[in-house]
């Protein structure tokens, strides 16, 4: 699996928030949440937009809650069948072959989110977008890793 580089994990997580579908609360979601007014302010969305963006977030924060709840109970299962003194692999392979659909699940709401907010943005206001998201980044401290200038 292929980790976000950590430059771009706030960045990432402030265009998540845009879009609605911060699953968990992670420890800078005040920050994020800031931030992410401060985009919605400076991309001057009509009405309109902030409506859509606005229905479509709380659509998509109703099936994550409900699908991480899912993962939740299925990794409380998983962890039960562990302590078990007699392990049932091909159960705690079936609840790990759940869990990982509904996080593939997430994982295409994340995708499709993405893809509805691209398309209810002008170009201009894309543009302006990818602006602030760079500013953001370049902002963040470097976590040690080269650019993408430097190379690897």
């Amino acid at each position: 699996m292929r980790l976000v580089h950590p430059v771009w994990l706030y960045p990432c997580l402030i265009l998540i928030s845009l879009i609605g579908v911060v699953c968990a609360a992670p420890s800078g979601q005040k920050s994020a949440d800031a931030a992410r007014e401060k985009i919605i302010s400076q991309l001057d969305l009509t009405v309109k937009q902030k409506t859509a963006i606005e229905e479509r977030r709380m659509k998509r924060e109703k099936i994550l809650n409900e699908r991480f709840a899912k993962i939740t109970a299925l990794r409380q299962r998983i962890q039960e069948e562990f302590k078990k003194p007699a392990l049932d692999k091909e159960r705690v392979m079936a609840l790990h072959r759940e869990t990982k659909e509904l996080m593939s699940q997430i994982m295409d709401i994340h995708f499709e989110s993405l893809v509805e907010v691209r398309e209810l943005l002008t170009p201009a206001q894309h543009a302006r977008m990818l602006e602030l998201f760079d500013k953001i980044s370049k902002d963040l401290p470097s976590p040690g890793f080269p650019s993408p200038q430097e190379g690897h």
